[in-house]
């Protein structure tokens, strides 16, 4: 798993948000871009995990992706954002001046 994290002077990035033509724009407008990556372990769920973190979700898929989403905001030092699919939906129809819908 790798992770890119903006530079202080970079654009930020919203891909699901912007246009490819715009982002190549903005990409190609700095000289060098300097990435962090992380890789980590593999996380593999078992039966430990859906057993003592069942509280963080209804079905198995959730308590995983719950799961996985809070090691990543740890590992990143990034607060977690409680937004649901409708809150992400509504946000990139504003930007992009459209109704987007769950496909």
């Amino acid at each position: 798993m790798f992770n890119i994290k903006a530079h202080k002077n970079a654009f930020p990035l919203c891909a699901s948000a912007m246009d490819i033509l715009l982002h190549m724009i903005l990409t190609f407008t700095f000289l060098y871009v300097e990435i962090e990556a992380y890789e980590l372990p593999v996380f593999a769920p078992n039966d430990y995990l859906y057993e003592n973190f069942k509280d963080l979700g209804k079905d198995k898929h959730s308590v995983y992706a719950e799961a996985v989403r809070r090691v990543w905001s740890e590992v990143l030092d990034v607060p977690l954002n409680s937004g649901n699919l409708d809150v992400k939906l509504e946000y990139k129809s504003k930007i992009k001046g459209k109704v987007i819908k769950d496909t």
